[in-house]
């Protein structure tokens, strides 16, 4: 099981699937779907909003200028680089999204609604670019306001343009939030066919991302708000902010339902809409991150404010920033929880995570949606949690494109527009105070090759494995046919040790000395010849031996020998002290010499034999000399190495393999001497070992 395993793991399409993917993963992103690049900047005054919208349909965006003039703030609107009109207001444009476009009544045309405050009052202005350039359709105040003493803490946020009353034309949905002032904290509608404003009953609670939506389905939006408790007003204030609050308010902009109370101060609520056993509900989310023990719950309520499911989520931190959105208007299937480190849960009617989305990096999960293709759906803008870099994805969340920002100003209103020309495709405008951004956001060309790109490493992969694969075994087929045939002459090579002419010869001699009752000498020499077979059987699988080995074989090898000869020769080994012995070498290398020494060397002496064997180092090689004073080739009536002629060639047949097997070269030299020419007679063997360095 574990090798079929294992066989299975380390095949060349396991493998190269493994790797392949390892690979793709680690690809540029070249290849993602959508893309974006920068394509313009500039740097602007700092009190200048640009705004970039299409107000007659035709496809050429308007370019909308804002100067927040001191006490006489004012706009200019240019097409095609040239300007239509000026129109003057007064005061001061407020934070966040003091000014919004809608079309009232469905002309295909739209407006542009402008907020400013002058002294203690908020205005609203509503300009037509192309009827009556330069004067104001609509000029009203619609409410009070007193600057704290911190300064301007008015915020505006747009939620939509919607036919509130049923006579065809659309209200124009805002609210106002308030830090440290308190007041006002409404929502307005505003009736620009009658010219009329109304708004949300008096409280203390804060308006915070408001949301439009037909929540009991009769053809009437509700509004849909979340809130934070931020301490600014007295306790004794009605539906004060020392709680958040969840409100709904119908189409009068009373409340559906009675305001839902959450936590205490530092508390957060954030709902958004889903369809829940056929009836739209709202999934609540109540963050809380102030010192008080109170929880933190995402829960589930009915449109007449009854809680019908509640789950823990954990601990603030992990939910610091946490977001709850849908993926258009008119989702109701799902609610999507955001969490600022780039995780996105997808989040069923029971309040369970069903899959999860993961974005590159930490991220705001506030977001602004646009749709910048203008393919219909809106897509969601990320920044970066270091507002370094900006993330869009589709509407589902899915293909994110990613770009580095290099210049924002800190605590600045970040705005985007979509800038249209009928001779390019739409461009994203961002501005972040000072610094502007143009970015072209669009399909990757190079998309469509990503998949025959991966099919290519695949491929090129699997091929080369393979070709690894098979080269390895056919180099494993090699190294196993080198050695079987190494150890064959092996074998052959010291076939005398074992054949049954020596082995009797040898028992003979042991029994004669067992009557000879020299039993110590016969126990002696069947040690010697018990551990030289010992030696044999058990390294009868393998072609290598280290020196060490080899020497004690030889050394036992003579000892029997000498004993079989009578004691007609003595033998020397002299091994230097640098000499590593554990250095390997061919099994029976230096053994075949040394009985070539003892058969066609000494055995032709009646007495005096002598062998010696000297192994020492030089020049990275270790070199081994064997000598006898045997009388000579000329004594030798057989012939060197074996009876049979062909001892040599069996020697350079092993090392020839040898170095095939294990790239080692080693040489020889056999030199005879007649008495002649030298001062001895006999045989001598140059063994050169090389030695790598370790």
């Amino acid at each position: 099981m574990k090798r079929s395993l294992f066989s299975l793991l380390i095949h060349p399409i396991t493998l190269s699937l493994f790797l392949g993917t390892i690979i793709i993963v680690s690809l540029p992103p070249v290849f993602q779907k959508y893309m974006i690049h920068q394509t313009n900047y500039q740097s602007i005054n700092h009190t200048t909003t640009n705004f970039w919208f299409d107000f007659d349909g035709d496809r050429l965006s308007e370019e909308v200028n804002f100067y927040n003039t001191p006490d006489q703030p004012n706009v200019i609107i240019r097409k095609d680089r040239k300007i239509i009109a000026q129109w003057d207001m007064q005061g001061e444009f407020p934070h966040s999204q003091f000014f919004f476009t809608a079309d009232y009544d469905r002309n295909g045309k739209a407006e542009l609604y402008v907020t400013a405050i002058s002294r203690d009052s908020l205005f609203i202005y509503g300009i037509d670019p192309f009827k009556n350039p330069g004067s104001f359709f609509l000029k009203k105040t619609f409410d009070s306001y007193h600057i704290s003493n911190i300064g301007l803490d008015c915020c505006i946020y747009f939620v939509k343009a919607t036919d509130l009353n049923g006579d065809g034309f659309r209200e124009v949905v805002f609210s106002v939030s308030t830090g440290y002032s308190a007041y006002p904290r409404k929502i307005y509608a505003l009736d620009i066919r009658n010219q009329s404003i109304h708004s949300t009953p008096e409280s203390c609670s804060t308006k915070m991302n408001p949301l439009a939506y037909d929540l009991n389905e009769d053809g009437v939006d509700e509004i849909i708000v979340g809130s934070s408790a931020f301490g600014n007003c007295d306790t004794v204030r009605p539906f004060n902010d020392h709680k958040a609050w969840l409100m709904v308010y119908d189409r009068n902009l009373q409340y559906l339902f009675p305001p839902v109370g959450f936590g205490k101060y530092m508390s957060t609520v954030n709902c958004r809409p889903v369809l829940y056993g056929g009836h739209t509900c709202l999934v609540v989310l109540q963050v809380h991150c102030g010192t008080e023990p109170v929880g933190n719950y995402l829960m589930l309520y009915d449109i007449n404010g009854n809680l019908l499911k509640r789950k823990e989520m954990g601990d603030y931190p992990a939910l610091e920033s946490a977001y709850l959105t849908n993926t258009s208007a008119t989702d109701r299937n799902h609610v999507y929880l955001i969490h600022k480190t780039g995780l996105i849960e997808r989040i069923d009617t029971e309040l369970n995570v069903l899959g999860e989305i993961k974005m590159e990096g930490d991220i705001t999960p506030l977001h602004e949606r646009l749709d910048i293709d203008r393919d219909r759906q809106d897509e969601f803008i990320f920044f970066s949690f270091d507002a370094r870099r900006i993330i869009i994805t589709r509407h589902d969340f899915q293909q994110p494109a990613g770009i580095n920002i290099s210049r924002t100003s800190r605590g600045a209103d970040h705005r985007f527009s979509v800038f249209e020309s009928p001779d390019q495709p739409p461009h994203l405008y961002f501005q972040s105070g000072e610094n502007c951004y143009l970015f072209k956001y669009s399909g990757n060309p190079l998309y469509i090759l990503k998949y025959p790109l991966f099919a290519c490493i695949y491929l090129v992969l699997g091929g080369l494995i393979y070709l690894i694969y098979h080269t390895q075994k056919i180099r494993a087929k090699r190294k196993y046919e080198t050695e079987k045939r190494i150890a064959e002459l092996q074998l052959r090579s010291i076939k005398g040790q074992t054949d049954p002419h020596f082995t009797l010869n040898l028992l003979n001699s042991m029994g004669a000395l067992f009557d000879a009752q020299d039993k110590r000498k016969a126990g002696y020499i069947f040690g010697k010849y018990s551990k030289m077979l010992r030696t044999t059987i058990l390294s009868s699988e393998g072609i290598d031996s280290t020196l060490k080995t080899e020497l004690e074989f030889v050394e036992n090898y003579l000892d029997l020998e000498k004993f079989r000869f009578g004691d007609k020769f003595e033998y020397q080994i002299e091994v230097d002290k640098d000499v590593d012995t554990q250095i390997t070498i061919p099994r029976m290398l230096i053994h075949t010499f040394v009985e070539n020494a003892v058969k066609h060397g000494i055995r032709h002496r009646d007495a005096g034999g002598m062998i010696s064997l000297s192994i020492t180092n030089q020049d990275h090689h270790c070199l081994v000399h064997i000598r006898d004073n045997g009388p000579g080739p000329s004594h030798d009536p057989v012939g060197p190495l074996d009876s049979t002629g062909k001892g040599l060639k069996i020697v350079d047949d092993i090392l020839r393999l040898y170095y095939e097997l294990r790239k080692v070269n080693i040489s020889y030299l056999l030199e005879f001497h007649d008495g002649q020419q030298d001062s001895f007679t006999g045989a001598s063997v140059h063994i050169k070992i090389p030695v790598t360095e370790t």
